[in-house]
């Protein structure tokens, strides 16, 4: 049998400190991750919702822009009332711009409720708004 020495103590100290400081970076990696991907959703469904906007004069409508923005942000799991709808020039002439913006707020699980903890006159925002804007030209 060995004898413990003293430095096994300072060892599980190490420890400690090194693996919250791991847990930490792994978690903000995963929120990061979860912030690009309601990114892109935000980017996609703004893209869909120009595409219906789009089509030729008489056939859509802002209302059904705002449809087919909903029903995207829906299928990719993500709660379409936080989401705020715009869409200008939807029955404009033929060769005019349409434009579709989608703004979405996403609360931060990790990273803010840390920040705040650690120092409550942090900048780190609980909440970070999305904005994601297509265009294209009305058929």
């Amino acid at each position: 049998m060995s004898r413990a020495t003293k430095d096994d103590g300072q060892n599980l100290v190490e420890f400690a400190i090194v693996v919250v400081l791991l847990l930490a970076l792994v978690l903000g990696i995963c929120e990061f991750g979860r912030v690009w991907m309601t990114f892109q959703v935000v980017t996609n469904a703004s893209r869909e919702g120009a595409r219906v906007a789009a089509l030729p004069t008489g056939f859509s409508t802002a209302s059904d822009v705002s449809t087919r923005v909903n029903n995207y942000l829906t299928s990719a799991d993500l709660d379409p009332s936080v989401a705020t709808v715009t869409a200008a020039n939807v029955d404009g002439a033929t060769g005019t711009d349409a434009v579709v913006t989608v703004q979405y707020s996403v609360n931060l699980m990790f990273l803010g409720p840390v920040a705040k903890l650690m120092d409550p006159g942090s900048a780190l925002p609980g909440t970070v708004t999305l904005t994601g804007t297509a265009t294209m030209r009305n058929e």
